[in-house]
């Protein structure tokens, strides 16, 4: 079903669902990644619903899918839903890839002051993907003293990732 959205049309993925025995919530997570890899998030977020609605219960990569849909939509206070519904409606502990979405929809959003304070308080300090995360919406958003302490954060955790250094680096020249 993953496929369709990449080399085939939108169809033949909901036809195929449509005709599972079975539709699990990996088949469900499956069809809610499909509607958002091509941009349709109302479909993804009906089809969370529905697959609730149909008593299967989301599970964390489901929750990965919807935040990670409402990032890149600007769908802020929606991303911000799901991911409270995963520590709250569900009891389960937001991941590393849970908190990579919410820092990724705070940066897109341009709220970095939400997204460094997220950073910073959360479990997942220490992960310098995350970091560069923060680092590339500094970027973008000309967050020239918050960028210098995410690549600072990033070159600290990995020394070994080089866009950290160059980040820094053009961040140091644009002070001059």
């Amino acid at each position: 079903m993953s496929m369709y959205p990449k080399c085939g049309p939108l169809l033949e993925a909901c036809e195929m669902f449509e005709k599972l025995l079975v539709q699990d919530v990996i088949s469900w997570t499956a069809m809610i990644s499909v509607y958002a890899q091509v941009g349709h998030i109302e479909e993804s977020i009906c089809l969370f619903s529905a697959m609730q609605d149909n008593g299967i219960s989301p599970n964390e990569i489901t929750y990965v899918n919807m935040l990670s849909a409402c990032s890149h939509e600007g769908k802020v206070e929606e991303g911000i839903h799901y991911f409270m519904s995963v520590c709250k409606d569900h009891s389960r502990k937001p991941t590393s890839q849970h908190y990579g979405c919410l820092i990724d929809l705070y940066a897109r959003a341009g709220r970095l002051d939400e997204a460094e304070i997220i950073l910073n308080n959360s479990e997942v300090r220490t992960n310098a993907l995350i970091w560069q995360t923060l680092l590339g919406a500094c970027r973008f958003h000309d967050d020239v003293e918050r960028g210098k302490r995410a690549a600072e954060y990033v070159i600290k955790l990995d020394p070994l990732i080089s866009a950290s250094y160059v980040a820094l680096s053009d961040f140091y020249v644009h002070d001059v």
